[in-house]
C-alpha cells in the first residue's frame, strides 16, 4: 500500500483470499480497520484480533467449474478474459484496493459471518488458513514485527 495513500483505507475492511485445491476461499474478513504510519510503510490493525478460519472449512469464493458461496462474485469476473473462473477472479482481484460494489460487499460479508457463525473451523495457527504447509515457518511473529518496526523507523 502506497503510505501516502494510507488514510484512503481507514475504517474499511479487508477481505483475504487463498487459492488452493478447492478453489479461492475468504479465510477472513478484518473488522474496520485503522492505518498506522511507520515510516516507509503502513499498517492495517483491527480489534478484535480473531484469527482466520482453516482453508478447507472457510466459505468458496470461486471454483474453477464457477462454483461459489458468494454468487455474485461470479458476475462480477465475468467480462475478464482468463481462461478459467479461478484465473478470471485472480486477475480481478490481485491487487484491488477499491472497494466492492455495496451489493456484492454485503453479500462478503453476510456469507463470511454466516460461516464464521455456524461452526465453520478457526485457525489455531496461522498455516491452518493455507491450502497447504508452507516451507517454512516464523515461529517468533513477535520478533519478526519488531524488526521491521526498528528497520523502518532507522538508527
Amino acid at each position: 500500500m502506497n503510505p501516502k495513500r494510507l488514510n484512503e483505507h481507514n475504517g474499511s475492511q479487508f477481505a483475504f483470499a487463498q487459492n488452493g485445491r478447492l478453489g479461492v476461499k475468504l479465510v477472513h474478513v478484518t473488522p474496520p480497520v485503522r492505518m498506522l504510519h511507520h515510516g516507509l510503510f503502513g499498517e492495517a490493525t483491527w480489534r478484535p484480533a480473531e484469527m482466520p478460519l482453516c482453508y478447507d472449512s472457510a466459505p468458496t469464493l470461486v471454483t474453477n467449474f464457477a462454483g461459489s458461496d458468494v454468487p455474485s462474485l461470479i458476475h462480477m469476473i465475468r467480462d475478464v478474459r482468463r481462461a478459467s473462473p479461478v484465473a478470471q477472479f485472480s486477475s480481478k482481484f490481485r491487487s484491488r484496493r477499491r472497494p466492492l460494489p455495496d451489493r456484492v460487499g454485503q453479500e462478503v460479508l453476510e456469507v463470511y459471518h454466516r460461516f464464521r457463525a455456524n461452526g465453520a473451523a478457526v485457525a489455531q495457527a496461522y498455516e491452518d488458513a493455507l491450502p497447504f504447509p508452507p516451507p517454512c515457518s516464523d515461529r517468533d511473529r513477535e520478533a519478526t514485527y519488531q524488526r521491521l518496526l526498528d528497520r523502518s523507523i532507522g538508527p
